[in-house]
């Protein structure tokens, strides 16, 4: 594909709360991996540098100011379910980001 990670940071974007958090990490790392190998550089919220057990308003808060400092979002596919991924989400679109959705659709 050309210069690794040449089509910038995308941040990975889906549920987390409520989940089993080793089912969710492997799914964020198995994006992260595909993303990179793809050209972008991948942003796994799940490494904010937060503790798990943090609460959600702060993890949002870093994830949000985290989420400006990138060029695209990966949406996953479920992450319509989530509160936070909506959230960034519609940041991600008044933003105009590159949005792409799991599912194959772009914006």
């Amino acid at each position: 594909m050309g210069k690794l990670h040449e089509l910038g940071r995308c941040y990975i974007s889906g549920p987390i709360s409520g989940r089993d958090l080793s089912v969710v990490r492997a799914r964020f790392a198995r994006v992260a991996d595909s993303l990179s190998r793809r050209g972008y550089l991948p942003v796994n919220p799940l490494e904010n540098g937060l503790p798990a057990h943090s609460p959600w308003e702060e993890h949002m808060a870093e994830d949000i100011t985290t989420l400006m400092r990138c060029r695209a979002i990966y949406m996953l596919g479920d992450w319509q379910t989530s509160h936070g991924a909506r959230l960034e989400h519609a940041i991600a679109t008044r933003c105009e980001l590159q949005i792409i959705y799991e599912n194959g659709d772009y914006a």
